[in-house]
């Protein structure tokens, strides 16, 4: 047995964190290893995946490096902003295509009842109006902004090897309603889709605190910050000064408003117009607020060191790329990247 740094044991990790081992078994390590060992494990993991992409490496000085001043900052908050990523009329294409699409009334279709509607339906009646995967793919412009090379780049840096692409979706959050549902959607959580991985957010529509906009608790995702944010909150009087930390490192919090009454003047609230983009780890407690009165359209794409129990799950696996009007290169790194989503 192999001691950690923060008092953890497991196995020597060369012998189990591969990331092309079993999706199952690696869900049963992450379900079984404490959020505190959860970077150290990514880490390896990047390390034995990166050994592998000698052949996917851009040269050096070859990198897009427009955003890697902005690594530091990512890497100790948990989440950047870049401000739009796309132009008006690509918005304008997006949301046309989109508002054409039918979809199902969960943020995702596994929290839906997987009843396909039409939009309209969807935006009159209901809080969600989600996009199948085989739907998001079609959509104009998202797949090249997915593979924007300043993002690739960037995330590369940050993971520590080629990423894979391995989810996208979009879908609609509709106000009226009184109380968040679901409650890891609307309420803050972490996400738990592999050890380490990273989610670029997209607004394709404008994003004011009345539309429902991204909050994140930056450092929550470092267990180093996740324990300086406990104490402040003790030190403030807001947490018994015996509180475990335990409960801060489980994907829910106690209960809702749990993480709001804690620690709320750390929270960042994200708004901008459309277009506008953000690099987020959410492992770190974040969530989407409620739309109070106006409809929100969000994109994400995520990445990771390889495919995991949240990856993509196209309905007839991955699409041919020639059958799609997609506008990327034929590259094996693109390829790489891309693989789970389309083939070559």
């Amino acid at each position: 047995m192999t001691r950690t740094a923060d008092g953890g044991s497991y196995m020597a990790m060369r012998d189990w964190l591969d990331p092309l081992a079993d999706v199952d078994f690696a869900q049963y390590l992450r379900l079984s290893l404490p959020v505190q060992m959860w970077d150290s494990c990514g880490i390896e993991m990047a390390r034995v995946a990166r050994e592998r992409q000698n052949h996917l490496v851009k040269p050096p000085g070859t990198e897009d490096s427009r955003f890697f001043d902005r690594l530091p900052e990512f890497l100790d908050r948990g989440t950047i902003q870049f401000g739009p990523l796309l132009a008006p009329h690509e918005v304008a294409d997006i949301r046309a295509f989109f508002e054409r699409q039918s979809g199902y009334d969960g943020h995702h279709i596994r929290a839906s009842d997987r009843k396909l509607r039409p939009f309209a339906e969807l935006a009159a009646k209901h809080r969600y109006c989600c996009h199948s995967i085989d739907t998001v793919v079609r959509a104009p412009h998202l797949i090249k902004l997915a593979n924007h090379p300043a993002l690739i780049d960037l995330v590369e840096k940050a993971l520590g090897c080629v990423p894979t692409l391995y989810s996208v979706s979009a879908w609609w959050s509709f106000p009226g309603f009184a109380e968040p549902w679901p409650v890891y959607s609307q309420y803050f959580h972490r996400d738990r889709d592999c050890f380490r991985f990273f989610t670029l957010f997209v607004y394709l529509t404008d994003v004011d605190e009345g539309a429902g906009p991204h909050q994140i608790l930056p450092r929550s995702q470092l267990t180093a910050g996740t324990r300086d944010l406990i104490e402040a909150a003790k030190r403030a009087g807001r947490l018994p000064a015996d509180a475990s930390e335990d409960p801060f490192f489980s994907y829910q919090p106690v209960s809702p408003g749990h993480i709001e009454a804690l620690f709320g003047d750390s929270i960042a609230t994200i708004v901008g117009p459309a277009g506008s983009a953000m690099l987020c780890d959410t492992r770190a407690f974040h969530r989407g607020m409620m739309p109070r009165d106006k409809s929100r359209l969000i994109f994400w794409a995520r990445y990771g060191v390889s495919r995991n129990t949240n990856s993509a799950d196209l309905e007839m696996g991955p699409l041919r790329r020639e059958t799609l009007d997609l506008d990327l290169d034929d590259s094996p790194r693109t390829a790489y990247i891309n693989r789970l989503l389309f083939r070559w």
